[in-house]
């Protein structure tokens, strides 16, 4: 049984972003073992997902002290193959505390120390023909030879939570029996912030 560690540091997004590669990794090698490490706030997007095994999620404490982080990535046990999508320092010492024989990473400068398959992404999605966010993810598993990818963004919700959601919403008068639209309008970072006016004739668009 190979044992593969996907890696994937900050933000809530970009955990969910990167699940793909999780999903692809479990559907073409079903009886792999497929450990996901990221941050603890990070980790809710992608609990209860069957194609991850094991979900190693980095405290606050750990991430704060380096010696605690030193600790949990000594109990780390040794992978087949590493997929480092986080380049910070932080990534490359999983990649090495990993003990793989195959590290992969994207190829460009900073990335490439430490790591056995650097993929140039932009050179593989031209070959593609894709050009999205999670293609260009996928992109770094192409050092695996022909896969069958799955390029589905999916969040798995227990039927418990589903009740407690539907509840929450109709104390809010949340009419259940129609369509929903929810919005994300908001980012920390102001570049990626849609204008107000955009999200208005959108919605009026929707409405009509």
């Amino acid at each position: 049984m190979k044992k593969i560690l996907v890696i994937q540091l900050k933000q809530i997004g970009d955990v969910l972003l990167s699940s793909p590669i999780c999903n692809t990794l479990k559907k073409n090698y079903p009886d792999s073992q497929i450990d996901y490490i990221v941050y603890d706030y990070t980790a809710g997007v992608v609990e209860n997902n069957p194609n991850i095994d094991n979900i190693i999620k980095i405290s606050s404490k750990e991430r704060e002290n380096k010696l605690e982080f030193i600790k949990l990535l000594m109990k780390l046990p040794k992978y087949d193959i590493c997929i480092n999508i986080q380049g910070k320092i932080e990534g490359l010492l999983i990649t090495l505390f990993s003990r793989a024989k195959m590290k992969i990473s994207w190829n460009k400068k900073g990335w490439r120390i430490l790591h056995t398959h650097p993929v140039d992404t932009d050179k593989q999605m031209k070959i593609t023909g894709a050009g999205n966010t999670i293609d260009g993810r996928l992109a770094l598993l192409s050092p695996l030879g022909s896969l069958d990818y799955d390029r589905d963004l999916k969040i798995w919700i227990k039927d418990e939570e589903r009740k407690n959601i539907k509840k929450i919403m109709e104390s809010a008068g949340i009419n259940l029996e129609k369509p929903i639209i929810s919005f994300g309008v908001t980012s920390r970072r102001e570049f990626r912030i849609w204008p107000k006016d955009r999200f208005a004739k959108l919605i009026d668009f929707l409405y009509e």
